[in-house]
C-alpha cells in the first residue's frame, strides 16, 4: 500500500509539473538537436496559423510545419514576413489572423508592432498605441505620462511577444519600464479597444527578479513558460501556474529541458514542446524537439540447448534352458513376451543374441550347443514379427560364466542362459 501511494504521488507530481506537456514525452523520448538546424544561430521560435513554426536564422525568417508526431518540415524562407522587420518572438492572434512583434527603429527604439494578413499580404507594419507612453519624436524626449524609466534620449526595449486571453492580452520582454524588478522583466498589456492598449503591467515578484527574464510563452491561459538567469549566468526554463489573474511562484523544468547552457523559448502545441538551446551543439543555438527513440530489440529467447534423448538402458539376460536342452522352458514365456515388447522401443536397431551353457561338458559340444539356444530366441523373436536381418547369433559356450565353480544345480542354472543387446541402439 505505502509503494502505491508513492508511485500516485510521484505520478501526481509528474502531471502537475508537465499538465501543458504530453507526459508521454516522459519516456522512450529523447530532447535532440532536430534535423533542420544548420551551423548558423536558429532562434526566437514562435507559433503561427495551424500548425506553421516561424523561427529566425540570424535575421532570416522561416517557416517550417510541426506534425502530430512532434516533426518539422523542411524550411521554407518568408520573404513578406521578412519584409515586416520581425526581431524576436512573434504573437499570432489566429482570430484576426494578425501578429504582434517588435521592430527596431533607426534611433534603436524596439517597440511593438502589428500586422494583419489579408487577401494574401502582409498589411504594413504599425506600432502599437499603448496608454501612458508616447513621447516626443523630436530632438528630446520627455514623460507625457508616469511610467518610463528615462527622461533624456530614451530607449525603447519592447522585445518577444506571446498571446494571451483569445488575443486581449500581449506578454513581452522590457527593460525600459520603471518599476520593474532589474534586469529584463516580462510584462503584459491588455487591450483596451481595437486602437488602444493600457499601460504595461509587471508579470508580479513570482516570474520576475533582479535577474534577466525573456521568453515568456503562455499555453491556453493555464501555464506560463519562460526563460530566467536567476539560477546562474545562463537562461534556464521554468513554469508558472495560472492562479487568477496572477502565476504562482515559478518552478525551474527538470532535465532534458534545462542543462547545461541556454536552454529558452519553450513554446507548446497540442501537448507537444519545442525549445532553443545552444547545449553541445557546437554551432551555436538550435532547435530542439522530442525524438521518438527506437523501440528496443527484444531480448531474443534464449534457445535451450538440446537435451540429447538418453540412450535407453537395454539387457535382457533369458534364464530359460534346462540342462543339455535348447528349449523354452513355459516359465520364460511371459519373459520372452516382455522382451518382444520392449525391442519394439527400437525399431531401426539391431541386436546380438547371445548363447551360453554351464562349465559341464566339452568345449566343442557346449560351443554348438549356446548356438542353438540363441538360435531358438531368434526363430521365436521373427515369429513376434522382427526380421531376421535385425539379429547376430553368437554362441559362446561356457566361456563367460556367471557363477565360475558353480556346484549346485541352482548355480549351473544360472550359467545357461540368452543375453540379448543392442549393437546399434537407434531411438
Amino acid at each position: 500500500m505505502k509503494n502505491l501511494i508513492i508511485t500516485i504521488l510521484l505520478m501526481s507530481l509528474a502531471s502537475n509539473l508537465f499538465a501543458a506537456i504530453d507526459t508521454k514525452f516522459l519516456e522512450g523520448y529523447e530532447l535532440q538537436s532536430v534535423d533542420i538546424n544548420t551551423p548558423a544561430k536558429e532562434h526566437s521560435m514562435s507559433f503561427l496559423s495551424k500548425d506553421s513554426v516561424v523561427y529566425l536564422k540570424g535575421s532570416e525568417v522561416f517557416i517550417t510545419t510541426l506534425n502530430k508526431e512532434g516533426n518539422l518540415s523542411n524550411p521554407i524562407a518568408s520573404a513578406p514576413l521578412q519584409k515586416l522587420g520581425i526581431e524576436g518572438t512573434v504573437a499570432f492572434d489566429s482570430k484576426l489572423n494578425k501578429i504582434y512583434f517588435s521592430k527596431q527603429d533607426n534611433k534603436g527604439n524596439s517597440e511593438l508592432y502589428e500586422s494583419t494578413f489579408t487577401n494574401g499580404v502582409w498589411s504594413e507594419p504599425k506600432v502599437l498605441f499603448i496608454e501612458g507612453l508616447q513621447k516626443s519624436r523630436g530632438s528630446e524626449s520627455f514623460i507625457t505620462n508616469a511610467g518610463w524609466s528615462y527622461a533624456v534620449a530614451p530607449i525603447i526595449n519592447f522585445t518577444n511577444p506571446t498571446i494571451a486571453k483569445k488575443g486581449s492580452r500581449i506578454y513581452f520582454t522590457s527593460s525600459s519600464i520603471e518599476n520593474g524588478f532589474g534586469g529584463t522583466d516580462i510584462w503584459y498589456i491588455d487591450q483596451k479597444d481595437e486602437k488602444t492598449w493600457l499601460y504595461p503591467v509587471n508579470a508580479g515578484e513570482s516570474i520576475n527578479t533582479t535577474a534577466d527574464e525573456d521568453f515568456a510563452f503562455v499555453y491556453n491561459d493555464t501555464h506560463l513558460y519562460f526563460a530566467s538567469k536567476k539560477e546562474g549566468n545562463s537562461f534556464d526554463i521554468f513554469k508558472s501556474e495560472a492562479n487568477g489573474n496572477t502565476w504562482t511562484a515559478s518552478t525551474q523544468l527538470d532535465a532534458p529541458y534545462n542543462l547545461s547552457g541556454n536552454d529558452y523559448n519553450l513554446i507548446v502545441k497540442d501537448g507537444i514542446p519545442l525549445l532553443i538551446s545552444d547545449r553541445n551543439t557546437g554551432n551555436g543555438d538550435d532547435i530542439f524537439a522530442f525524438v521518438k527513440l527506437p523501440e528496443p530489440e527484444p531480448e531474443p529467447e534464449p534457445i535451450p540447448e538440446p537435451i540429447p534423448e538418453p540412450v535407453k538402458e537395454f539387457k535382457w539376460t533369458l534364464f530359460l534352458f534346462d540342462f543339455d536342452k535348447d528349449v523354452l522352458t513355459d516359465k520364460f514365456v511371459a519373459e520372452l513376451d516382455a522382451l518382444a515388447i520392449q525391442m519394439k522401443d527400437f525399431p531401426e536397431a539391431r541386436f546380438e543374441i547371445s548363447g551360453y551353457t554351464d562349465s559341464r561338458g566339452s568345449d566343442k559340444y557346449n560351443d554348438a550347443l549356446s548356438l542353438r539356444r540363441a538360435n531358438r530366441i531368434k526363430a521365436l523373436l521373427i515369429e513376434k514379427g522382427f526380421k531376421a536381418e535385425q539379429f547376430e547369433v553368437v554362441g559362446n559356450g561356457k566361456r563367460k560364466l556367471n557363477i565360475p565353480n558353480a556346484s549346485t544345480e541352482d548355480e549351473h542354472a544360472q550359467n545357461r542362459r540368452v543375453e540379448v543387446k543392442i549393437i546399434n541402439p537407434i531411438n
